[in-house]
């Protein structure tokens, strides 16, 4: 081994002892293993990052393409489906803008309860309530979707009424039933129809 610098062995001519051995300190660097497993860490925990991102985008925009007529959570939408939600938390239900009513309603085979309003409507303390209980109970075989008179959508202006609310019950794409709140019994008249199409008609 080199000694180490300023650092000189004096010779003896005639030793008078044994002779002494001397130690020198080993400065050859540790293999750096442990540096490398926490780099390797660090590149883990960076590309999972990278996927976990890109994995969501990707969920993201395979739902958008698949619902391409539901807009963002907006409880003041002219036209809101009632959608049932179940999350940790609980069940509950959110207001989510539909962008386009006809593609709604012709994506699916389930009975469809729209309800035409309007905000001055006097009937809206006992419809919103009635609305938002069957959406829970009937959630997965029907659904629900508050529309208001004024909304710009060339569906609901096919729509035949000369009051609000009024209800119209729709599967595939036909309009099975509607009832307008000056009828009598029209919520009960509306329930009992909607349970025979979802009984299978």
């Amino acid at each position: 081994m080199t000694p180490t610098a300023n650092h000189t062995t004096t010779p003896i001519a005639t030793p008078t002892a044994s002779p002494t051995t001397i130690q020198t300190t080993n400065h050859t660097k540790k293999p750096t293993t442990k540096r490398i497993t926490t780099f390797m860490r660090i590149l883990a925990i960076f590309l999972t990052a990278i996927f976990t991102a890109s994995f969501t985008t990707l969920l993201t925009a395979c739902n958008s393409n698949q619902t391409p007529w539901l807009g963002d959570y907006n409880y003041n939408a002219p036209v809101a489906w009632i959608e049932p939600v179940s999350k940790e938390d609980g069940d509950y239900l959110e207001y989510r803008q539909i962008l386009d009513l006809e593609g709604m309603i012709t994506s699916t085979d389930l009975p469809i309860v729209i309800c035409v309003r309007q905000s001055t409507d006097p009937a809206a303390s006992t419809v919103i309530p009635q609305m938002e209980d069957w959406a829970y109970r009937y959630s997965g075989k029907a659904w629900f979707i508050f529309a208001d008179a004024s909304a710009q959508d060339p569906l609901l202006a096919s729509l035949q009424y000369t009051t609000t609310p009024t209800f119209f019950l729709i599967q595939k794409g036909a309009v099975q039933m509607y009832a307008s709140w000056q009828e009598e019994n029209a919520l009960k008249l509306l329930e009992e129809a909607l349970n025979k199409q979802i009984q299978g008609g």
